[in-house]
């Protein structure tokens, strides 16, 4: 097994990209200083490697360096972008393929890529990180039933489907953090063929992280939840797509969805918002008001209040899974890996743990294999 991992961030220079590959560069320069954040920071290092020995790259469409993509949002402190900056400097990053060609080419594409990163790498492993915005496409599993139709469909309206299917031909383990149904039923059958493991989908890292911890919290007390209103607001390029009309049906429907899975019934109910204000850039705000009945019918209500940073929240977690990825892989684990449950807001596999404590079992039960 290389237990040295290299990240290959699809959008590598938005929010959540520079911050992941920020991460990386602190890892190096400061040891262990920053790496405390990890889930997977205090299990033993033969099982996922040094964080200082990971290193970072991807696909980018947009032609800027890292100092301007770090303008952009400022997701952490100046002093230590200081420190940082020429690292960051000196990743690879590849320009995406063109959207507009096929996928089959683009495929070519990021291979040749690919291929290239495993000279610079030899002693590392690639795993693929899917970090673009939300889309609106529907994927209809019953439509796309084989690996050869997915290939011609047109590259600009399924933007990373071509990575995964890049990934899973090469032999490389792919997280998808995006609110994009891309693992359709012949996805899963290749990569279970490949011996690949992949996880998704739509990350939990905010706001329905804490939403599911409260949920399972509700289900445990057997308090009943009658209405839940969540909004929350952010000013960066995500938040900023997921406003365009209907980009932000996906991760709405998984905002949702959650609820009821871990509760095990529907709450009628139940509003999620999602809005776009420049002003927060990549810091976001979120309130819920949470109504539920207790013990000879009496009604409650419980308000939080969230104030966090969107990519500092997501960045770890996309870290954590990669190396769990590439902890897969050496296990010979393959096909959508339901034990990863933990990270997401619909998470995919042959097992369900939607509750908050199977979630954790799950994701330690994979140490086991």
């Amino acid at each position: 097994m290389k237990s040295k991992v290299l990240i290959c961030a699809i959008g590598a220079k938005g929010s959540i990209g520079t911050t992941i590959a920020s991460g990386i560069c602190a890892f190096k320069k400061f040891s262990r200083e920053y790496d405390k954040y990890l889930i997977t920071n205090p299990i033993n290092s033969d099982v996922f490697g040094k964080t200082e020995e990971m290193e970072f790259s991807g696909w980018e469409q947009q032609d800027i360096s890292y100092e301007i993509a770090y303008s952009k949002n400022k997701t952490y402190s100046k002093d230590l972008f200081s420190e940082i900056k020429d690292d960051l400097n000196k990743i690879k990053v590849f320009h995406a393929p063109d959207p507009e060609i096929t996928i089959e080419e683009q495929i070519i594409l990021i291979k040749a890529n690919i291929s290239e990163l495993r000279k610079l790498y030899p002693e590392h492993s690639i795993v693929l990180a899917n970090v673009l915005p939300g889309s609106d496409i529907d994927y209809d599993k019953s439509k796309y039933l084989t690996w050869d139709e997915l290939k011609i469909l047109k590259g600009a309206t399924y933007q990373d489907l071509a990575y995964l299917i890049a990934a899973i031909e090469e032999g490389i383990p792919f997280a998808n953090f995006t609110p994009n149904p891309i693992e359709l039923p012949c996805v899963v059958e290749k990569a279970i063929e490949k011996g690949i493991p992949i996880c998704g989908r739509d990350g939990k890292s905010g706001q329905t992280y804490f939403k599911v911890v409260l949920a399972s919290s509700f289900k445990a007390r057997e308090l009943f939840v009658n209405a839940w209103y969540s909004t929350n607001i952010l000013g960066n390029n995500d938040g900023k797509t997921l406003n365009e009309p209907g980009k932000g049906i996906n991760k709405i429907n998984a905002k949702k969805d959650v609820l009821n899975n871990v509760l095990g019934y529907e709450v009628n109910d139940h509003l999620v918002r999602i809005d776009y204000f420049k002003p927060r850039g990549d810091s976001k705000e979120a309130w819920d008001v949470i109504d539920f009945t207790g013990f000879l019918h009496e009604p409650m209500s419980i308000r939080v209040n969230l104030q966090g940073k969107d990519s500092i929240l997501a960045a770890p977690m996309i870290i954590d899974l990669c190396r769990w990825l590439n902890y897969a892989k050496s296990q010979k684990i393959s096909g959508a890996v339901s034990e990863l449950a933990f990270y997401f807001k619909s998470p995919i596999g042959e097992h369900s743990y939607f509750d908050f404590s199977d979630q954790l079992t799950a994701l330690r039960s994979l140490l086991l294999h």
